[in-house]
């Protein structure tokens, strides 16, 4: 006896379907990978935003006596007496002070360069030396005038005195300058 030919035919497409729905099944799950694969390798690139330039303020223009007086303002305090016991401890620094007139000393090309400063008449226990800024009027000072001075410690150094021997001494950069005695500013 022989089957009836239905359900070979049956069969047939029973696994034509199978076939089919793991062909789907399997085009389905190969896009689905390659969307996970190239969800890493995907590169973003960013579109460029100008950022504003930022308007620079203007800087005020300080007048000199502005500038002089933010100077003034920003040094310390002291003696002729404590610069010349500090030494160079206070190198650097912007000091203001009142101190008389010893002496002038001048330079190697005989140029009055600087001036031997005590605390007062009366006090020559604490000599230094204030060195004093070019174009200073020095016909406009003596030895005795008080002066007050705001200047930069150089801190010490060394020089000859008049008889030949060495002396270190502290010495001050003066950056302004007024003359108690006979109103001279510098």
């Amino acid at each position: 006896m022989q089957p009836p030919p239905r359900k070979n035919r049956s069969r047939l497409w029973i696994i034509l379907g199978i076939i089919g729905s793991i062909i789907v099944l399997i085009v389905v799950i190969g896009s689905f990978a390659a969307a996970a694969s190239n969800t890493g390798n995907t590169t973003v690139i960013p579109t460029a935003t100008p950022s504003p330039t930022p308007t620079p303020s203007p800087t005020p223009t300080l007048s000199p006596a502005q500038i002089e007086a933010q100077y003034k303002a920003g040094t310390t305090s002291t003696t002729v007496a404590n610069l010349d016991k500090d030494g160079s401890a206070d190198k650097g620094e912007n000091v203001y002070f009142t101190c008389t007139i010893l002496n002038f000393v001048k330079d190697s090309s005989g140029i009055t360069a600087a001036a031997n400063v005590v605390a007062s008449r009366y006090n020559y226990n604490s000599i230094i030396q204030i060195e004093l800024p070019g174009g200073i009027d020095i016909t406009r000072l003596n030895p005795g005038d008080i002066v007050e001075v705001w200047g930069n410690d150089a801190g010490v150094f060394s020089g000859a005195d008049a008889y030949g021997g060495t002396v270190q001494t502290v010495a001050i950069t003066v950056m302004y300058m007024t003359d108690q005695t006979t109103n001279y500013q510098d």
